[in-house]
């Protein structure tokens, strides 16, 4: 086999990574195992799509089969200019995309901020980030703890990502509501789009999304709501991409038992999949390709 061509391309965050394994237990590495040829994975952890897209805009031989893996907190991630407001690394600047009112994408490139600038973060935060959904005291971005403290207190005990907590729901459930005021659930399924465009642009026959799952998504279908995902994976099969839910399929598979089974902490059932979990995503992907 000719090392530079790969059969199957992946694109994604750390679950396309696989983060959390060695690589011999990698999917993207099970999955090559399966199909007898060369799976790239240019999964990179704490991606957003946006930033998956453009990591396949760069990449010249995408393969036969071009696959966009989502997990679904990356809506949050999307409508996100610095990691820091989502409670990640505090050094972390990111580009995104806006979707314009005729369905195209505009880029908002990597802000590059001087020491000056830096400052107004959380005194002035539009001032140096125009586009960014997680505002210092917005209903969504972090608590500022300021008088009147009592009404701080309230703020950050009722904040959207922890009641979200306290009620088994997940942190990202409500931006796929089509009507959410980010829109972060059509600017996702139209990087989805793009990337499928991009990726048949330069010779593949056919493109996948993978959309994997949480415990906190699993927990809530199981006490009997519907899944979480599924406006994504609505929105998605409308502009007719080809989708592998993971959800489902985890599901079947434990046939009652804890989606725990499968994480990398199941003591606190947290982190990524291990390696019976990432197995399943192979299988599951191999067994759609062939």
């Amino acid at each position: 086999l000719e090392l530079d061509a790969p059969c199957v391309t992946l694109f994604g965050d750390s679950f396309t990574y696989s983060e959390q394994v060695d690589d011999q237990h990698a999917w993207g590495d099970a999955l090559a195992r399966r199909l007898n040829c060369r799976v790239a994975n240019y999964g990179v952890g704490g991606y957003g799509t946006d930033q998956a897209l453009l990591r396949a805009k760069e990449i010249e031989v995408l393969g036969q089969i071009a696959i966009l893996g989502i997990h679904p907190e990356n809506v949050l991630r999307n409508v996100n200019q610095y990691r820091g407001f989502l409670g990640d690394n505090p050094h972390t600047f990111k580009p995104r995309f806006l979707l314009e009112p005729d369905g195209g994408l505009r880029l908002v490139p990597l802000p590059t901020l001087k020491d000056d600038e830096l400052a107004l973060l959380f005194t002035d935060t539009t001032a140096v980030l125009s586009h960014e959904t997680f505002l210092p005291g917005s209903r969504y971005g972090p608590v500022m703890w300021r008088a009147p403290y009592a009404w701080s207190l309230f703020r950050g005990l009722f904040h959207p990502r922890v009641t979200a907590r306290l009620t088994v729901g997940t942190s990202w459930g409500s931006f796929l509501a089509p009507e959410h005021i980010t829109g972060a659930l059509n600017l996702t399924v139209a990087l989805a789009s793009e990337f499928d465009r991009e990726a048949r642009s330069k010779g593949a026959l056919e493109t996948l999304v993978v959309v994997f799952t949480s415990p906190s998504a699993f927990f809530q279908h199981e006490a009997g709501a519907p899944w979480a995902q599924q406006p994504l994976i609505d929105g998605l099969h409308s502009q007719e991409l080809r989708t592998l839910d993971i959800g489902p399929v985890f599901r079947e598979h434990l046939k009652g038992n804890s989606i725990c089974t499968l994480m990398r902490y199941p003591e606190a059932c947290d982190g990524h999949y291990n390696e019976e979990g990432y197995l399943l995503v192979a299988e599951s992907v191999a067994a759609r390709i062939q």
